[in-house]
């Protein structure tokens, strides 16, 4: 059999350094790459302020989406708070955006999160957890607030579904 990869983009904000994410962009499509692409749509997180604010931002994102690019929701602000890990679904960092608050805050950050996307014109199918760190909480607020049914997230050799 084959291999097959799946390509993951983290961290695309209006603020991303757009020098360096277009130089990927003409590598995956020189070779055909169709990958999944984590947007926050309302980016905080000053380690992640790479450039001036990009007013065309989510113009770049629909072209992605165009050339068969998954867009996927990458949280909502990108801003942390400590947590226990061993709460955590995947318990790689002691810190999350969503984990360990309670369903209605976590409702809530998602419903602001989906309303971004909406507003622009995407109604994305895939989580990505910032910081790999989420809890079953975060899980029931996406199924109450979004259309979304898949996570990608985690180490494993073959897709999987669980709970």
């Amino acid at each position: 059999m084959k291999a097959r990869y799946i390509f993951r983009l983290d961290d695309a904000t209006s603020f991303m350094d757009t020098k360096k994410w277009k130089a990927i962009e003409e590598i995956f499509q020189q070779y055909g790459i169709v990958p999944i692409v984590a947007v926050t749509p309302d980016n905080r997180d000053p380690d992640l302020m790479y450039q001036e604010l990009n007013p065309n931002f989510w113009k770049l994102i629909k072209e992605w989406e165009d050339k068969g690019w998954e867009i996927a929701m990458h949280g909502y602000q990108h801003l942390y708070h400590k947590v226990n890990r061993k709460e955590l679904l995947f318990p790689y960092y002691d810190r999350s955006e969503f984990a360990g608050l309670t369903l209605k805050k976590q409702q809530e950050k998602i419903r602001k999160s989906i309303d971004i996307f909406r507003k622009n014109g995407f109604d994305p199918k895939v989580w990505v957890a910032p910081s790999h760190s989420f809890d079953s909480k975060t899980l029931r607020a996406l199924l109450c607030e979004t259309n979304i049914n898949i996570v990608s997230d985690g180490i494993a050799q073959y897709p999987f579904h669980e709970r």
